[in-house]
């Protein structure tokens, strides 16, 4: 079922972050498989792909954990799930922050903060709106 999915998918984390990237990176891609051929595909397919984003994060692999974000936006707008995109686009805003590609971090708050209205994620859009703001702080 999804919720035991959703479960798994969050027990997973720990395990994930002790292991080597092309471990977990390996262990990701397994699941993905296996997550295809579920009724539910379309809710856990892009959540796995978030997972192997923040794991890249966490081996200091900012490019591949953007193609990863990247591929979970892709199924999260397919799907309309707006509040889950509404987060990876602030994730992959920060990424593009933490690189200094100010224009590129504001594109991404800037969508943020429409899906996060458009979804009415309140925290979201207080999120977006503040780091507009440091956006352009570091900007200058």
């Amino acid at each position: 079922t999804k919720r035991s999915w959703d479960e798994l998918l969050v027990q997973m984390q720990p395990y994930l972050d002790s292991l080597d990237l092309m471990t977990a990176e390996k262990t990701l891609k397994e699941t993905i498989e296996v997550a295809k051929t579920l009724a539910h595909r379309r809710l856990v397919l892009p959540q796995v792909y978030d997972m192997l984003a923040q794991t890249c994060m966490k081996h200091n692999q900012p490019d591949l954990a953007l193609a990863h974000y990247l591929k979970s936006t892709e199924l999260y707008e397919k799907e309309g799930f707006k509040r889950a995109l509404a987060h990876t686009y602030y994730r992959i805003a920060f990424l593009h922050l933490g690189a200094k590609h100010y224009n590129k971090a504001d594109l991404y708050l800037r969508k943020a903060l429409k899906t996060g209205k458009d979804s009415l994620e309140t925290r979201q859009v207080i999120n977006a709106y503040n780091a507009i703001a440091l956006c352009y702080k570091e900007a200058k």
